[in-house]
């Protein structure tokens, strides 16, 4: 399911069951563990004047460059569109290019500084997408991949779903690549971490028994993830070593979580209702019984991405991207960085430009100053 399923998600969720979600790549920015090569690790995810890079979609250092916005708010700038984006479902970014997964057109595409957008390999309807330091790895219906960004002629495939498609998030540390993967049905999700090798040898699974594992991200030592629920207050949060099978439930009772991000101190994610969606945060390490939370009264909220002491998230149910304080919105509005983009997905920061993926008409990059 894409986009245009979420908007009535909340009504939906009751009737999922055994139904496999595709909404995978939800989670953005430094939190989002889109390690890199072996032995590398890395960073992932209003409307009024010019920010964002001077080249549009013919790549250049200003792929990646983008000027502060005034307080006014500034113009985002498509950096890529149709056909190099299709269907998109997820985007990363490293010192180097912006990454996208297209379901539309079966692509993960790049797009590096001074060129153009690029197919780094082709894939079944991929899902989600981490990179950093050379080193590329992907969710897509037949499994796990990976390859090294400067010769992808060959992926290999690291692990096989479950079933057709149940493989929904994927992050990377740089040593291991870790997958939520939803199971044939109702409690029989996964959350599982293999080397960046070909059948996963040594495989790790976190833990087990969840009902839809979705968005993932990793932090220090820990590992993050969302099990969506159905709908009815019983969605998670957990948090678990990276190698060891000791799940934690952060917050329960909650209503559709979908991405996660995390700092030093908190968990954050969104729940995607349709309507009164919510971006919320608890501490790590411990069971929290009230989440606290940061905005309410959203659409449909879907990727997150946290960095510079802010979270951002992709409205999907009326196309705002928004941004608050880590610290909560307050009585204030959350901040627009920019509005009509109804397709809004997934999100992820760079060092100084905030990007998104962008469904409607085919599909489009886009990126602003932060």
């Amino acid at each position: 399911m894409t986009h245009r399923g979420l908007a009535a998600l909340a009504v939906l969720a009751v009737a999922l069951g055994g139904c496999i979600l595709d909404l995978g790549g939800l989670t953005g920015g430094p939190p989002d563990g889109s390690g890199g090569a072996p032995g590398t690790s890395s960073t992932s995810g209003s409307s009024a004047s010019s920010t964002a890079a001077s080249g549009g979609g013919d790549g250049g250092a200003s792929v990646l460059a983008c000027q502060p916005c005034p307080a006014g708010g500034c113009a985002a700038q498509v950096l890529a569109a149709f056909p190099d984006v299709n269907g998109p479902s997820a985007i990363a970014v490293t010192d180097e290019g912006l990454y996208w997964a297209n379901q539309g057109s079966g692509t993960v595409m790049r797009l590096a500084a001074g060129g153009p957008p690029a197919t780094l390999s082709t894939a079944s309807a991929p899902t989600a997408v981490a990179v950093s330091a050379g080193y590329a790895v992907w969710a897509a219906q037949d499994g796990v991949y990976g390859c090294a960004v400067a010769s992808c002629a060959s992926p290999v495939k690291i692990a096989a779903p479950t079933v057709s498609g149940s493989i929904q998030g994927v992050a990377y540390d740089g040593q291991y690549v870790y997958f939520t993967d939803q199971g044939t049905g109702a409690s029989d999700g996964a959350v599982v971490r293999c080397p960046p090798q070909a059948g996963c040898p040594a495989r790790v699974t976190l833990g087990m028994g969840f009902d839809l594992p979705l968005g993932i991200a990793l932090l220090d030592t820990q590992v993050f993830w969302t099990d969506l629920g159905n709908g009815n207050q019983n969605g998670s949060v957990y948090q678990s070593p990276k190698g060891s099978s000791a799940p934690l439930a952060i917050g329960t009772s909650l209503n559709l979580p979908t991405g996660v991000a995390a700092d030093g101190t908190y968990a954050y994610w969104t729940e995607a209702t349709a309507t009164g969606g919510k971006v919320r945060r608890c501490p790590s390490g411990i069971y929290c019984m009230t989440p606290n939370d940061l905005a309410t009264g959203l659409a449909a909220p879907l990727g997150l991405a946290i960095g510079g002491g802010r979270v951002y998230w992709a409205d999907s149910g009326d196309g705002n991207v928004l941004s608050c304080p880590a610290s909560g919105c307050g009585t204030a509005p959350p901040t627009n960085h920019a509005s009509g983009r109804t397709g809004a997905v997934a999100v992820t920061l760079g060092n100084t430009c905030l990007f998104w993926v962008d469904e409607v008409g085919g599909g489009s990059i886009a990126g602003v100053g932060r």
